[in-house]
């Protein structure tokens, strides 16, 4: 294992203090050291502008990929406290969710001779790029359908039904709903009709459970309605790529696996382009498919989430016209392809060759959490391994191992041995 993450997961308290320190002294100059920064870019040549609204959610990925292809970043958000203009040219403080901002965001962008509005990963976002794309000119659509299905998984299931598209029954939960009374199937799942990152989400088996449950959900999502599906057993994926004028391009599949962790799921892990047999493979290319098909995709990027069953049916579970958080960064070393690159090509109108074969190499990303039972033991089970690539520790506690091998073996035993240690086997 490199030295530096040795050190990173032996030393973090103190690297933590210290970051948390230099962090707010940062925040504190942040409007005026991003001003600073902006003259000085400026005065440098630079490519073509690209406006880049940035939400709550990842987007780093898609600004030091801009950067790298030789465009000048005219980043728009909401929060001097996010950091984000060291990886922008110029930085704009507004509310980029606030529609009443959209005239101002499309003027700035026509200013500094924008013609396109990017962002990465926010669903609350999407209605704010449409806006400002079609005020542009830009030639991207972003359909009325395609962004409800982003924002709100009743209005995903309407339409996944409406196009015969197979989903799981689901319903939202209407007010005063009384739980001794009504006839539920168990298990489901309970989560926020308009979430994201699986905040509040519960596998619920019993009506105590489910009471928790709508608990956990109205904490994370106080505006939300709730929503309950059936829940499938089987392995669950997660297919990533980009609508290129109106064409369906795939380009990584991951699998994705969670655990009961309350008050939320907690992410367990993720493998980054798995091998699949041809049949599984194709049952997934198509679910994904009719579902993007089914919301009227056309531009941009997406993910879908897709369930097999035990008989192995798919079943498309969540969607959304945007890229699955900061996944399309592992994207090119797992598979050799330029996911954000053509991303930026497409919605800049140009033309963007069909992604190649992928390539072999896998990723794997675990997850738990530092006061989990058996954390301990997972730490210094990774500390030598000479699979890691990469160990993160978040403000909540949560912990992230990324190892990165040609062998899907060796990695699949050590996620059995890491669950093992946290009791998710």
């Amino acid at each position: 294992m490199p030295t530096e993450s040795r050190e990173m997961i032996s030393g973090v308290r103190s690297g933590l203090r210290l970051r948390d320190f230099a962090r707010s002294v940062a925040i504190f100059l942040a409007p005026g050291l991003a001003g600073i920064w902006s003259v000085w870019n400026r005065l440098t040549k630079k490519g073509g502008p690209v406006l880049v609204l940035y939400g709550r959610s990842y987007g780093r990925e898609l600004l030091r990929r801009l950067r790298e292809m030789n465009h000048y970043v005219i980043l728009v958000e909401q929060d001097a406290k996010r950091l984000n203009w060291r990886f922008a040219h110029e930085t704009f403080f507004l509310d980029v969710f606030d529609l009443s901002n959209t005239q101002r965001i499309a003027d700035l962008a026509r200013r500094k001779r924008a013609t396109v509005a990017l962002s990465q990963s926010d669903d609350k976002l999407l209605p704010q790029m449409a806006a400002v794309n079609e005020m542009l000119g830009a030639g991207v659509q972003f359909s009325a359908t395609a962004i409800g299905a982003s924002m709100s998984k009743a209005a995903m299931h309407a339409a996944l039904d409406q196009a015969g598209v197979r989903s799981t029954p689901n319903a939202i939960l209407p007010p005063g709903f009384d739980l001794e009374t009504q006839p539920v199937a168990y298990p489901l799942i309970v989560k926020a009709d308009m979430g994201q990152g699986a905040h509040g989400y519960r596998i619920c088996e019993t009506p105590e459970e489910l009471r928790s449950g709508i608990a956990s959900v109205g904490q994370s999502f106080p505006e939300s309605d709730v929503i309950v599906e059936q829940y499938i057993s089987g392995r669950q994926f997660d297919v990533e790529g980009i609508i290129h004028r109106g064409e369906v391009r795939i380009y990584i599949v991951i699998e994705e696996n969670f655990f009961r962790y309350p008050p939320r799921f907690m992410r367990c892990w993720y493998l980054f382009n798995p091998g699949l047999d041809d049949e599984t493979e194709m049952t997934l290319r198509k679910a994904a498919v009719e579902a993007l098909n089914a919301c009227e995709f056309r531009s941009g990027a997406f993910h879908v989430e897709v369930r097999l069953d035990a008989d192995g049916q798919a079943y498309a579970i969540d969607i959304s016209n945007r890229m699955g958080a900061d996944f399309p960064g592992s994207v090119p070393g797992t598979t050799g392809r330029d996911m954000i690159g053509d991303y930026v090509n497409s919605m800049l109108g140009r033309e963007v060759a069909p992604p190649p074969p992928a390539g072999r190499r896998l990723e794997l990303r675990y997850y738990t959490h530092a006061f989990e039972p058996g954390a301990q033991n997972v730490r210094r089970e990774v500390s030598d391994n000479p699979l890691l690539i990469r160990a993160d520790r978040g403000p909540d506690g949560t912990e992230m191992f990324v190892f990165s091998s040609e062998s899907e073996a060796d990695l699949r035993a050590l996620i059995g041995k890491l669950d093992e240690f946290l009791g998710n086997a």
